[in-house]
């Protein structure tokens, strides 16, 4: 699990998004809990991302790349 956590930080940190970064202090959270043997205070968050959500997260890291670029992205009509 440690690994995986380390990876999920590695990505959170480069996607550098509010929605992803609460996801990421849910699952180390939960980790935290469970490898001290605790049971969980409270039902942890929804977890994951529907369809809509990650395709508003992937325009705005698009968008980002883009003006880090001097290239606008385009969004379709």
């Amino acid at each position: 699990m440690t690994n995986f956590l380390h990876k999920l930080t590695m990505l959170d940190d480069e996607i550098n998004h509010s929605t992803v970064h609460r996801q990421v202090e849910e699952i180390k959270q939960i980790d935290h809990q469970v490898a001290k043997g605790e049971p969980l205070i409270e039902a942890p968050a929804k977890l994951g991302l529907l369809p809509d959500q990650f395709e508003d997260i992937l325009e705005e890291i698009l968008e980002e790349i883009g003006n880090n670029l001097n290239f606008p992205h385009q969004k379709e009509l």
